[in-house]
């Protein structure tokens, strides 16, 4: 019997220091998550006056002296850091923001966003193709959210994409579902579950998806949006979307 206690003793023991453990771990992680989000903080009231300049200086050189040449490889780079900026504002302001859904027309709010990547695209040597048989689908969703959905997409789809290549952004619907699908041929994604994790790097050399893809996974977890990511050598990689809730009418539109 004393056998016995002693054995159950050291289990305690051991029972003891494995929860004081997984406490401090879980008050380290608890300290590293808050100093990310203090960078990030941080971060957003530094970029926000020089990006503002840079838009405004750049405008003014447009409106005085024409479309020059060099000016477009100005703003896709302003685009690019300002999509960057806007993720992190919405990170930093999500648990405090009040967000009304409003009822959006899915294709025309994505062939907007399309319009203003396009810039982003031709840096690239990208092109860009939207396609939709649909009009005034619409959707009932914060604006914020559904931007931050599309505009990382899009993003990611013209970044990871061949030089030369096109990247395809549909809406449509398939056996009842409202699909919203971005393709391009590049590099192929071997880890579809980490891709949506924050800071995932699968390239080294083009780095990782930041916070982008993680919070549109957050997004589509509140909205209940389905997820459906294929990638491959032959076909290349397709972020899908399945929105089960929508009303909509049809006509031919296709950019």
């Amino acid at each position: 019997m004393s056998k016995q206690q002693d054995e159950l003793q050291k289990l305690q023991t051991q029972l003891a220091e494995t929860q004081k453990e997984l406490e401090e771990a879980r008050n380290e992680i608890k300290k590293i998550t808050e100093l990310q989000d203090k960078f990030i903080k941080d971060a957003i009231h530094e970029i926000h006056t020089p990006l503002s300049i840079i838009i405004t200086n750049k405008d003014l050189i447009r409106m005085n002296y024409g479309d020059i040449k060099f000016l477009n490889s100005i703003e896709a780079a302003c685009k690019v850091i300002q999509n960057s900026y806007e993720d992190m504002a919405y990170h930093a302001q999500m648990d405090n923001r009040d967000m009304h859904s409003t009822n959006i027309d899915l294709a025309g709010f994505v062939d907007s966003r399309c319009e203003y990547f396009d810039s982003i695209a031709k840096a690239n040597e990208i092109n860009i193709v939207f396609k939709s048989n649909l009009a005034c689908i619409f959707i009932k969703i914060a604006e914020p959210k559904l931007q931050r959905l599309v505009d990382n997409n899009i993003s990611n789809a013209i970044k990871y994409a061949k030089a030369g290549s096109t990247v395809t952004i549909s809406v449509k619907i398939v056996e009842n579902e409202l699909l919203l699908e971005f393709t391009n041929i590049g590099r192929v994604i071997h880890d579809k579950e980490a891709v949506f994790k924050r800071f995932h790097r699968e390239d080294n050399v083009r780095g990782g998806y930041g916070i982008g893809l993680s919070l549109v996974y957050e997004i589509c977890e509140s909205e209940k949006i389905g997820i459906k990511l294929t990638s491959s050598a032959k076909t290349g990689t397709t972020f899908c979307y399945i929105f089960k809730n929508f009303k909509i009418a049809t006509i031919d539109k296709d950019r």
